[in-house]
């Protein structure tokens, strides 16, 4: 992603007790809001252990990279000019529908 530096995630693997070889890291919110929403979220708020959540590596290519993102790219497509409120809406949609196969579970 341009210039965005990514945070280390140590952090989220030690406090969800995760072994990080297992996972990869789905951001709530997604990282491309800064770019393509500027001054909606900070970096502090895409990169906090909040915004974080664990999904297990054979569910990466289907549920994350396909699923999740498909529903992102609709979103993108029909709110080109989108509110922090419907963005942080969306991300709890996502939350909801699929929030079970996370680790740690949200929504449970």
């Amino acid at each position: 992603m341009g210039g965005i530096k990514k945070p280390s995630q140590d952090l989220f693997w030690s406090e969800c007790y995760l072994n990080a070889s297992d996972y990869v890291v789905h951001h709530s919110v997604e990282q491309q809001v800064i770019e393509k929403y500027p001054g909606l979220f900070t970096e502090q708020e895409i990169y906090s252990n909040e915004n974080l959540r664990g999904i297990r590596g054979e569910f990466d290519t289907n549920l994350h990279q396909k699923v999740i993102k498909s529903e992102w790219m609709d979103f993108y497509r029909s709110h080109p000019t989108a509110t922090r409120q419907q963005i942080i809406d969306k991300a709890t949609e996502i939350d909801k529908k699929y929030g079970h196969l996370f680790d740690p579970p949200i929504g449970e």
